[in-house]
């Protein structure tokens, strides 16, 4: 595994696997994923894709909102 850094000013930094450490090594790298490492899975000499931690965009907050109906207006299913 090699330790990269990508963009500096953009603080990223990865590992890179290629496909056969990834099936070979699965669990122990989706541990890591867990941890909060990300990953680079090359092919070829190529970046394929990032297997990397989910963040939710909107940490802790709410997302959804009430739906807005006009007064009289809303049916329910039953009511059709």
């Amino acid at each position: 595994m090699i330790e990269l850094n990508l963009m500096s000013e953009l603080n990223l930094s990865f590992t890179t696997i290629n496909e056969q450490e990834l099936h070979d090594n699965f669990d122990a790298i989706f541990k890591k994923v867990q941890n909060g490492i990300t990953f680079a899975i090359v092919s070829k000499g190529k970046v394929l894709c990032y297997l990397q931690p989910h963040v939710p965009k909107t940490q802790g907050k709410k997302t959804t909102k009430k739906a807005s109906t006009k007064k009289g207006n809303a049916k329910t299913n039953l009511e059709k």
